[in-house]
């Protein structure tokens, strides 16, 4: 059974905790850690989570288009820095993942999020940690070597899962974002094109030769020399 932290063992700052949502690890927490599903910091994509002692570990995946996914595997832990180690965030730190979501601190932060508050907090964690590059996704170049580095990713991190069990789940998700993002694509594309052909058809008449270095009433441009000037093209090329 999960067990309750000693209160002495918490940072100051996180100590008082009493006017919103429990943020102590093993609070609220069942017999098992369990795997949660989080989704990802993406508009596309999953991603799920489990408790290891004070330790979040996290794994989440996108679709980027052909097939290809990426995958972001990390961990990480606000309470307890020898725990947490390399994984631990500084108050500091998390006070910035805080304002970059428009809260003043983590307090009002899980009062905003309610009981989803620690899936909320890894899709922040886990987007600052894939900006700032302290984690870099791995890429696959299909959706099967993905879903077994998710498979993988969650029977670590809940051995009482059923291996069977959650690759059909991840699978089923997998192949409804995928399919999602492939519609946003598609949509993204007919709506650019058709942007385009707006914006040709409002254009003033022009001869076909003035993109090719004519003037709009039909008549030559004069190309000045460039050895003659002395000026060469931009950048080099």
């Amino acid at each position: 059974m999960a067990e309750e932290l000693d209160p002495s063992m918490l940072p100051n700052w996180l100590r008082d905790t009493d006017d919103g949502p429990s943020v102590r690890p093993g609070a609220d927490d069942g017999a098992r850690y369990g795997l949660t599903w989080c989704g990802s910091f993406t508009v596309h994509g999953l991603g799920f989570q489990a408790m290891n002692g004070t330790t979040t570990d996290f794994a989440m995946a996108w679709p980027i288009g052909n097939g290809a996914w990426q995958v972001l595997q990390d961990a990480y832990d606000i309470y307890d820095p020898i725990a947490g180690q390399d994984g631990y965030i500084e108050t500091d730190d998390l006070n910035d993942i805080m304002r970059e979501n428009g809260f003043s601190s983590l307090n009002s932060f899980t009062v905003a999020e309610g009981a989803g508050w620690r899936e909320s907090l890894t899709r922040a964690v886990a987007a600052r940690c894939c900006r700032e590059r302290y984690s870099v996704p791995l890429t696959f170049i299909d959706g099967p070597s993905a879903l077994s580095r998710l498979v993988s990713c969650a029977t670590a991190f809940d051995p009482y899962s059923d291996r069977a069990l959650v690759a059909t789940e991840i699978e089923r998700e997998m192949v409804r974002q995928e399919n999602a993002y492939n519609m946003a694509a598609y949509a993204n594309a007919r709506e650019f094109k058709s942007t385009q052909l707006r914006s040709i058809a409002v254009v003033p008449e022009k001869s076909v030769g003035h993109g090719m270095g004519m003037a709009s009433v039909g008549s030559l441009r004069h190309h000045q020399d460039q050895r003659v000037s002395g000026n060469g093209p931009k950048f080099g090329h």
